[in-house]
């Protein structure tokens, strides 16, 4: 598999695990619930949660809590609508963009020519998507193309997150 090598790297560190019965299932789509909890592993932080929930779909006691809490502490996560998280919701590759900016403290990067031919000056989030981009966190899909409303798969993710964290 293309990403086998970060899959491992990302398993062996403790930081990601399969979907069950000795599988991984690297196609899947991954959630936002399950890129927090990943995101929280790799920073390495000491986090105390809140006794209360910040957003109402996500109460203290989902699998997910102190991770969703953290990140979005750190306004890596914001909502989703009104007090809501959406912890089910599957990430696209345009929100992972601003995902992985947010969360390695990048300015968001204008250029005179665009990366990607999908990914304008023009679309929400360019910045952070040329900000990824350039530091190699991010590569395109194919033709010269971003894909920025693909989902993204949990193949994808692992390999992202090796290539922004330098694992």
């Amino acid at each position: 598999h293309w990403a086998y090598e970060a899959i491992e790297t990302l398993a062996a560190a403790g930081v990601l695990e399969g979907c069950g019965q000795g599988r991984f299932c690297p196609e899947e789509e991954i959630s936002r619930s399950q890129m927090a909890a990943l995101l929280s592993k790799l920073d390495g932080v000491s986090f105390s949660p809140p006794s209360q929930a910040t957003f109402s779909d996500v109460p203290t006691t989902h699998w997910g809590f102190a991770a969703i809490e953290e990140q979005a502490s750190r306004g890596v996560f914001l909502g989703c609508v009104g007090d809501r998280f959406c912890p089910n919701d599957s990430i696209s590759r345009a929100h992972v963009a601003v995902l992985l900016g947010r969360a390695r403290d990048l300015p968001w990067l204008s250029s005179s020519t665009p990366a990607f031919s999908d990914v304008g000056h023009s679309h929400w989030a360019y910045g952070a998507i040329e900000a990824v981009h350039q530091r190699g966190f991010v590569r395109g899909c194919r033709d010269h193309r971003y894909c920025p409303a693909d989902l993204l798969t949990r193949a994808q993710a692992a390999a992202l997150l090796v290539d922004s964290f330098g694992i």
